[in-house]
């Protein structure tokens, strides 16, 4: 492929026409930190990398690592390797890049991987993929012979094997079978996963596979083949936790794949003037949301494996205008999760139900706050009625901020509602102020040692009684609704009176009332997700909201360096203790970098406020594919500009660099920014509400939505060069009264919007 017709390419890769790849071709030996694709179903994944690194997985993706995994940055160490010898002249080549990327084509797509090498004797590509409907990733290896002569070769795999969390710890236990062409691993020494076999084997192969072990169990595969002059010839390895299947039935796999990804990927297209907008819009945010998220919960940065009670249940607010039901089953899942005194596990493994009873005040509260965003949407009430269980342990003591353990299973069982109703009673406790207690964090986990109360907290909290006192007058629970609406009011109350700082909100409270985020404070005077969280509460005048958003964009964002600051100063010499935040070197994560997932907030805050200037403008700051535009740029950034990183540094010797990828909440919520907010479709029951927030310089922009059997082709036209806004509306050219469009269950519609 030639690298002028990629889009955005950068000296390392670029965009597809259609933007169903990331394609790498560069005369560069390495990417400047190994870029990485996830290739995931539900339960089985595979992780590859820009140097041929990565790992398996079978369940879960910490517990039931099935080949090594290393976040070695530097070495980026091989956990599978293919190799093909020439046996005359002994010749090896690696089809996979490590050392020579610059003699590799690479192809990241959603739900496989091609590597391409063009040799002048022989040419090969291997395509890496993971079925829809099976546990096991294939690796299939297309080899040309390009001379006039046939070509002896022998074909080896090697695999790394681990059955487990760390191979230091399950190598003495691996048994080794043979089968006929391939080996089953097993390690029936641990708690889950015991009986679980993995089969590694070579397809179809021409000739007998021979067998190797060392003395740590690593394995390797070795068969013979010819390759006639002219021809070329297929060759397949299979790592596996199945029975094995024939070759022809493996062929309608990748048409599967291919089938689910344009399924579940093209519900929504977007085509506005910002192509690297649309880019991450139609494809690659939801890409990497539901792989690396919700079904590998793993990235080449951390193999978590585990459930985050607000981490998942926010993974899911995009599937929303796509996928509702997953969102629903979510809900459920995380409810089952919560203990009968209303708080919650912090995060979890299914496995055997191990994980963290903490005290951090948010995690409960993401579960009314899904309902009732998700009811919103769906206008699925009866979701209320659904009976979850409870999970049962002891509480936590006065001297304990959170402990593991393995949780029991209440016989209780109660209706959603009464899970929500106990998660929001859990939180209504105040301190001094007026404000939500901060408990052991509130969101930001680094911030455990305040212990007094939260700004943000409140803002979040306000917002939540307002919308689930709607939900209480749904129930007829009078009391419910009136007690909370009344909770709200007074929150609003202290939230005005106590927490502004004269231009900005502050952030919170230590025990004995000194304020953090403040003028006042030497380190963080202030913090970015007070700002954006007062206009998205509405519980303070747009007057105050402007004037806190004015106080972020002076403080927090920096254009020159593409960054927008969760706080800042950064912590570092504070008395006080505000928590592990301090432990990040200034500049970095939570400690004064760009916490990409807080700062989407400032998006979302600005078009609430009808700014669509900002709002615009920070989603392009926010947007990985701006930071990699040119060589020099992609080698200041490093990480991969095809997915949302976590963070990027401000710290200046490592200033717009970007840290986490790939598992980050941040993909869930930049697209709902920019669905939402932005372009502003937002899905309510059985209508479509259309309220953009956009740049002037938008001329126009296309949305097509697809409801059910049903698709709606809504343009939008910004004649007058304005932000927000609607003249007129017409459905099927027929002029219509309000921006709500009635959702149809088929046919074709086309919606004209004129700001």
């Amino acid at each position: 492929m030639e690298t002028k017709d990629l889009l955005y390419y950068n000296g390392f890769g670029g965009f597809t026409k259609d933007g169903k790849e990331y394609v790498l071709k560069t005369s560069e030996r390495y990417t400047p930190l190994p870029w990485c694709h996830l290739i995931a179903n539900e339960n089985f994944g595979t992780i590859v990398t820009s140097s041929g690194g990565g790992y398996v997985w079978s369940g879960n993706s910490r517990e039931n690592k099935i080949t090594v995994w290393c976040n070695n940055q530097v070495t980026d160490e091989q956990s599978e390797k293919i190799v093909i010898k020439n046996l005359k002249s002994e010749k090896e080549l690696i089809v996979m890049p490590r050392d020579n990327l610059n003699e590799f084509e690479v192809h990241y797509g959603f739900g496989y991987a091609r590597f391409l090498h063009d040799a002048a004797q022989m040419s090969t590509e291997l395509l890496v993929y993971v079925p829809m409907d099976r546990n096991e990733k294939l690796s299939v290896l297309e080899i040309e012979n390009k001379k006039d002569e046939a070509i002896d070769l022998e074909f080896s795999y090697m695999i790394n094997p681990v059955l487990g969390v760390c191979k230091d710890f399950t190598s003495k236990y691996l048994k080794v079978e043979n089968i006929k062409n391939g080996a089953i691993i097993q390690n029936n020494f641990r708690d889950i996963y015991q009986n679980e076999k993995v089969v590694v084997e070579i397809i179809e192969a021409e000739n007998n596979v021979e067998k190797k072990f060392d003395d740590a169990k690593n394995l390797c595969l070795s068969t013979s083949l010819k390759v006639l002059a002219g021809q070329k010839k297929k060759i397949i390895v299979r790592v596996s936790t199945e029975e094995r299947r024939e070759f022809p039935e493996i062929k309608n796999d990748l048409v599967k794949v291919n089938n689910f990804w344009n399924d579940m990927l093209g519900k929504i297209k977007i085509k506005s003037p910002v192509e690297s907008f649309n880019l991450l819009m139609n494809g690659w945010l939801g890409y990497q949301t539901i792989v690396s998220r919700l079904w590998g919960r793993t990235s080449f940065y951390q193999a978590g494996g585990a459930y985050g009670f607000r981490d998942q249940l926010q993974d899911t607010l995009m599937l929303l205008n796509i996928a509702p039901l997953i969102t629903r089953k979510q809900i459920l899942y995380h409810a089952e999760h919560q203990f009968k005194e209303g708080d919650v596990m912090h995060w979890w493994h299914p496995e055997k139900n191990n994980g963290i009873r903490t005290r951090y005040s948010d995690d409960l509260l993401w579960l009314p706050f899904l309902i009732c965003k998700y009811i919103e949407v769906t206008n699925d009430y009866e979701i209320l009625n659904e009976m979850c269980g409870y999970v049962e342990a002891p509480e936590l003591l006065e001297h304990q901020d959170e402990i593991y353990m393995e949780v029991g299973t209440s016989e209780l069982k109660e209706d959603l509602y009464t899970h929500a109703k106990r998660a929001i009673e859990k939180r209504l406790c105040f301190g001094e102020h007026g404000l939500p207690e901060m408990g052991s964090g509130d969101w930001n986990d680094g911030m455990n040692k305040i212990k007094g109360e939260s700004v943000w907290l409140g803002f979040f909290l306000y917002d939540i009684l307002m919308k689930f006192s709607k939900i209480c007058e749904h129930k007829n629970d009078l009391d419910a609704q009136k007690k909370y609406f009344e909770e709200a009011e007074k929150l609003k109350k202290n939230l005005n009176e106590n927490a502004w700082d004269g231009k900005w909100f502050k952030r919170a409270f230590f025990e004995d009332g000194v304020a953090i985020g403040s003028e006042t404070s030497s380190e963080c005077k202030i913090d970015g997700i007070s700002q954006s969280f007062s206009a998205i509460s509405g519980a303070v005048s747009k007057e105050r909201c402007i004037e806190a958003m004015k106080s972020l964009d002076k403080n927090l964002v920096d254009r020159e360096n593409m960054i927008i600051k969760l706080l800042t100063p950064a912590f570092s010499k504070l008395e006080k203790n505000p928590g592990y935040i301090k432990a990040y070197v200034p500049g970095v994560r939570e400690n004064g970098g760009q916490y990409t997932h807080g700062a989407i907030w400032s998006v979302i805050a600005n078009a609430i406020l009808q700014n669509g200037e900002k709002a615009v403008e920070y989603f392009r700051i926010l947007n990985p594919i701006e930071h990699a535009r040119t060589i020099d740029a992609a080698l200041k950034y490093k990480v991969e500009p095809y997915v949302v990183a976590a963070d990027v540094y401000s710290n200046p010797n490592m200033i717009g660099r970007g840290g986490w990828t790939w598992y980050t909440g941040s993909s869930s919520w930049l697209y709902v920014a920019g669905l939402e907010y932005i372009l502003g479709i937002k899905r309510k029951g059985d209508y479509l509400e259309i309220s953009p927030c956009i740049s002037k310089e938008w001329e126009s922009c296309i949305v097509e939505y697809k409801y059910l059997n049903a698709t709606y082709i809504i343009n939008i036209y910004n004649p007058d060069k304005k932000e927000t806004g609607s003249q007129k509306i017409y459905l099927n050219n027929e002029l219509c009264e309000s921006n709500l469009i009635k959702l149809e269950k088929s046919g074709k519609y086309k919606v004209d919007f004129i700001i």
